[in-house]
């Protein structure tokens, strides 16, 4: 059995502490390692880590980036919005960072999420232990960027036409019901 077998049959995986999600696959298959789930998360690209249920990263199947991560996406960024309005941050602030890490990752290709904060810093937003997670976080679930492989201990963000190619869409209704499916069958 491969990672994305394993996750595909539990609806996904908690990952925001990335040991955790390599854990809940090992636990439910003896025979994968954590090596195995790391090489189908940064060379085979089979698996991802990104933001999703709960507002929470999770290791899916790459396969279902394009349906799954639309019925979250908009939520988490509202809450991330609202939450840098509530920190001070202007939109128009956020909206010039946005951008020019946009911009750096599709020249670049990937960028520590150090970089890319550096990147923000530039533009004029205003980097706090509170801000930068929000960052990344629009970052990711607004498609720009998916969360690639480690630099050592920092988090690589890549992007995301060059790291999964186009996702697949489906139908909102389509989403909701695969999503039911999938609970129902691992819960």
């Amino acid at each position: 059995m491969h990672p994305a077998d394993v996750l595909r049959s539990i609806g996904g995986a908690q990952s925001q502490e990335p040991r955790a999600g390599r854990l809940q696959i090992r636990a439910r298959n003896q025979r994968i390692t954590a090596a195995d789930v790391e090489h189908a998360r940064t060379e085979e690209r089979s698996i991802v880590r990104t933001w999703v249920m709960r507002m929470t990263v999770h290791l899916i199947p790459a396969e279902d980036y394009g349906w799954l991560t639309p019925l979250f996406a908009e939520r988490i960024a509202g809450y991330s919005r609202r939450r840098l309005d509530v920190l001070g941050v202007p939109a128009a602030q956020l909206d010039r960072a946005m951008e020019a890490v946009r911009r750096r990752l599709a020249a670049n290709g990937s960028l520590t999420r150090g970089e890319a904060l550096a990147v923000a810093a530039r533009s004029g937003f205003e980097v706090t232990v509170q801000t930068r997670t929000h960052l990344a976080m629009l970052l990711v679930v607004e498609g720009h960027a998916c969360i690639g492989p480690d630099a050592g201990r920092e988090t690589v963000l890549v992007a995301t036409r060059e790291w999964l190619g186009e996702p697949r869409r489906r139908e909102r209704d389509e989403s909701l019901a695969e999503l039911a499916r999938r609970y129902l069958n691992a819960f």
